[in-house]
């Protein structure tokens, strides 16, 4: 059978718009996948900085000082201390801001306990943030 006349121009036409619309979905994929790889990626520089919260607290476990905060390049670390046990209940909080402006926590919280003449970190476990 033979086509009439412009019929191999719809047909282009056709298969053009089919490969159209799978390069699209595919690039959608691709953006999104990127997007889940971006939050995961600051969701982890959060509690690496609520981890150094942690480290701060122990290293001034000495101090009277309840609470501090230091500004990284990648976001903030802060804690704060209660005593508990003749030690500290340390909650450390890590906040990280992504490109769109959101901002993501994620917490730690920890004992520390003076053992053998330094401070060990106890219990340690991740929180949830209301």
């Amino acid at each position: 059978m033979r086509l009439r006349r412009g019929g191999a121009v719809l047909l282009a036409l056709l298969v053009m718009f089919a490969l159209l619309s799978v390069a699209l979905t595919a690039l959608s994929v691709v953006a999104a996948s990127a997007a889940a790889v971006e939050r995961e990626y600051r969701s982890s520089q959060a509690l690496a900085l609520a981890e150094a919260g942690l480290a701060m607290a122990k290293s001034g476990a000495g101090n009277p000082a309840s609470a501090g905060a230091r500004r990284f390049e990648e976001g903030e670390a802060s804690w704060t201390r209660a005593p508990r046990r003749g030690g500290w209940e340390v909650q450390a909080v890590g906040v990280v801001s992504t490109p769109t402006g959101r901002k993501i926590r994620r917490a730690v919280r920890a004992d520390l306990e003076r053992r053998h003449g330094r401070w060990v970190v106890l219990n340690w476990r991740e929180e949830s943030l209301k």
